[in-house]
């Protein structure tokens, strides 16, 4: 295999393509937190958030799906709404998602007692995992 080695030969070389083989191949080292080399989390999952952003709360996981009405959300969701027709969640609020959706390894959707929330769009998160 062929891989990018800096300073192989122990004289200062710089950085060039070198060939090896497997013998004392041990693996590869990764980094635990994924997002520092893909810019995105590596995956969402049920838990306790906070909203970056005010959000839409909508009756599927998706676009796609009609956005509900403040009267349609819980006695918590009206509590931490924005006061008007349409079902939306003040940025700041803690919400609790039972269920996640991957649309794409860029669109992230959550299942909250109210409904469905956008967890991630285009690789930009509008929630932060608390626990």
């Amino acid at each position: 295999f062929y891989s990018y080695d800096q300073n192989w030969t122990g004289k200062h070389d710089p950085c060039t393509k070198v060939r090896h083989n497997y013998s004392h191949f041990y693996g590869v080292l990764r980094p635990k937190d994924q997002s520092r080399i893909t810019g995105t989390a590596a995956a969402f999952e049920p838990g306790t958030y906070t909203l970056a952003v005010n959000l839409k709360v909508r009756t599927g996981s998706g676009t796609s799906y009609a956005q509900k009405k403040r009267s349609e959300l819980t006695a918590d969701g009206k509590a931490h709404a924005l006061d008007q027709t349409l079902a939306v969640l003040r940025s700041g609020t803690k919400v609790t998602v039972s269920k996640v959706t991957k649309k794409s390894a860029k669109e992230w959707w959550g299942l909250i007692p109210s409904g469905w929330v956008c967890l991630m769009m285009e690789g930009k998160p509008y929630a932060k995992k608390v626990s």
